[in-house]
């Protein structure tokens, strides 16, 4: 037998649901208002980055709405979206062309999540406090970013992509992201650590400085 009250819990789910289709609504309504849109909605904040990634590296303007989860841009959405797939595609081949010399950080196929987020997070705190010279400060640490580098047996290494946007990365801030990677993981030194633009391109010296 239904429980008292079910019956009013049932109806403002719905009332729910439907304030935040008319608050979409609304949404969509405004963005093309402005002549604008909509490119994407309802991505997560990893898909979102990529899409960020790829309108910076073009040169693109757009506007996040929503909380972040919506992205709108002026002109041909279709054809941006079309663009986008072939630009993922791209980056892809790339990072297949790396995984043939490298091997997963953990030496497994899953590696532990907690432990790499928490690069990510300090990654994201070290770009956050100034680099001028890298675009996005949202370093995606996702799993095709993540290598350890052939270098014999037993020994590890990492290899870290950032987004510059064609810009030059310093020597200094390079070895900066070498040594965050490095003091995560035991026995990893800074120079164990490779640093590549999103064209697959070494930004890392020869041999950084590790006193």
């Amino acid at each position: 037998m239904p429980e008292k009250g079910t019956p009013g819990l049932f109806l403002k789910g719905v009332a729910a649901i439907g304030l935040l289709l008319s608050i979409q609504l609304v949404l969509v309504a405004v963005i093309h208002a402005r002549g604008e849109k909509v490119l994407f909605d309802r991505l997560d904040s990893d898909k979102m980055a990529d899409v960020v990634d790829f309108l910076k590296s073009k040169g693109m303007n757009y506007r996040l709405t929503d909380e972040g989860t919506v992205i709108s841009i002026r002109g041909e959405a279709d054809e941006v979206r079309k663009e986008f797939q072939e630009w993922q595609e791209h980056r892809q081949n790339l990072y297949s062309q790396q995984t043939k010399k490298v091997v997963e950080l953990t030496g497994s196929s899953n590696p532990d999540p907690h432990r790499l987020n928490a690069i990510r997070k300090e990654l994201e705190k070290l770009l956050s406090k100034g680099c001028d010279h890298i675009e996005w400060a949202r370093v995606g640490f996702r799993q095709r970013d993540r290598f350890a580098l052939e270098g014999g047996e037993g020994k590890k290494g990492a290899a870290v992509i950032v987004g510059t946007g064609g810009a030059v990365l310093p020597d200094i801030d390079v070895e900066r992201i070498q040594w965050v990677v490095a003091n995560s993981f035991a026995g990893l030194k800074p120079s164990d650590v490779l640093v590549l633009n999103e064209d697959g391109r070494e930004l890392t010296r020869s041999s950084p400085l590790e006193n």
